[in-house]
């Protein structure tokens, strides 16, 4: 009788691991495919056409050629928020960029 009593607890426990292994499988599919869209998203989000576009669109920057391959400076002006009216850049900021030099790299 008593080991009737385990085999019919242990088949539960068994039972109970498979429900929690199937919940954990597709929780795992769940978060892959979240994973995907957010990976796309962020692909979007930070594509260089579309930054560049947002950058002289919404906060008024323009590409300089430099030939000298010196420095540039970038001016960033406040930019009003559409929401509350605050600027999200406080006052104009100087930010200078050093233009690197590309070196070959070997194939």
């Amino acid at each position: 009788m008593i080991l009737l009593l385990a085999v019919v607890q242990v088949q539960h426990q068994v039972r109970l691991l498979e429900t929690k292994y199937s919940d954990k499988l597709m929780q795992q599919k769940n978060l892959q495919e979240e994973w995907g869209r957010l990976s796309l998203e962020r692909n979007h989000l930070t594509a260089p056409a579309r930054v560049e576009h947002l950058a002289t669109q919404k906060l008024g920057m323009h590409l300089i050629s430099n030939s000298d391959n010196q420095a540039q400076v970038i001016f960033i002006k406040p930019v009003m928020s559409d929401m509350s009216g605050e600027p999200m850049v406080a006052g104009t900021q100087e930010i200078v960029i050093p233009t690197v030099e590309q070196e070959t790299v070997p194939k």
